[in-house]
């Protein structure tokens, strides 16, 4: 009967896992033992192999699993975080009223008519609606004087609300607020300049445009540039805008709403801005 010293046996991991190509010490079941190699050679080598085999593949499919599936749900967190923060139900709706010149009452009060009746029935819930009041200085062309989010058409607070006169009221109150910023936007302030095409620029960096699904600008204005270095009262043919005017107006509907002054260069400067708004990527829409 031989003896086998307790530290040659192998013991811990190792007895499972032992190093490719050594020796291990076995018994029979009947005191005897025997030795041999984990890949062949040897008494009970390859008669071993597929238990320790097993095992392993068992865990390391296990450990594959967890990875695999870890990975997946962090690939699907970081896809579905970037999109719901690029992307937005939400459109963005924004008036800029030019009041460098008097406007005849009459035409503020269709203007203002137009944007209150029409633009309501086009916005829904939590749309965003931005009143733009021009200014003469260039290089801040613009001041926001309303910005508030849609409470949504009549119809829907008529369904989302039961009692139909409570939704009637959050509506003719947002109307209200609405007609009454447009008003004080268009309220004569003469000015000596008028940068409209700056005013167009400034308006379309604002940041509620950056995860709108939806950009829409209407400029209520007689579409008469005038700045230091540009005016259209001066030039000639009106052919182009200023290099200074470049813009990109991609994914924009623009609407021009025109206010009649009568001037003899009003027309050539309307086909003008239209080609401009156009040739910067913007889409011309005729209403709303």
């Amino acid at each position: 009967m031989s003896f086998v010293r307790p530290w040659k046996r192998a013991s811990g991991w190792r007895q499972y896992f032992p190093a490719r190509g050594s020796t291990q010490v076995r018994h029979d079941g009947r005191g005897r033992r025997y030795t041999g190699r984990r890949y062949g050679g040897g008494a009970g080598g390859p008669g071993n192999r597929p238990k320790v085999r097993g095992l392993r593949t068992w865990l390391l499919g296990i450990a594959s699993a967890t990875i695999v599936s870890a990975a997946s749900a962090a690939l699907y967190w970081v896809a579905e975080t970037y999109l719901r923060s690029s992307t937005s139900d939400k459109a963005v709706f924004a008036v800029i009223a030019d009041p460098s010149d008097p406007i005849p009452n009459y035409q503020m009060n269709n203007s203002v008519t137009i944007l209150t009746e029409v633009l309501p029935q086009r916005i829904s819930r939590d749309d965003q609606v931005l009143v733009f009041k021009q200014t003469e200085d260039w290089r801040e062309p613009v001041i926001v004087t309303f910005n508030e989010s849609s409470p949504g058409r009549r119809e829907e607070l008529n369904v989302l609300f039961e009692n139909r006169d409570f939704g009637d009221q959050e509506y003719n109150r947002f109307l209200a607020r609405l007609r009454d910023a447009l008003k004080q936007a268009l309220k004569p302030s003469p000015q000596d300049f008028s940068p409209i095409c700056e005013a167009v620029i400034a308006t379309s960096r604002n940041p509620a445009f950056l995860n709108a699904s939806q950009r829409t600008i209407v400029l209520l204005s007689d579409l008469l540039q005038h700045t230091p270095n540009y005016s259209a009262y001066k030039s000639g043919k009106l052919e182009e805008l200023p290099e200074h005017c470049q813009a990109d107006l991609t994914g924009f509907d623009v609407m021009l709403l025109v206010i009649e002054r009568g001037h003899p260069k009003q027309k050539r400067a309307v086909s003008l801005f239209k080609r401009w708004v156009q040739e910067s990527g913007g889409h011309l829409i005729s209403r709303l």
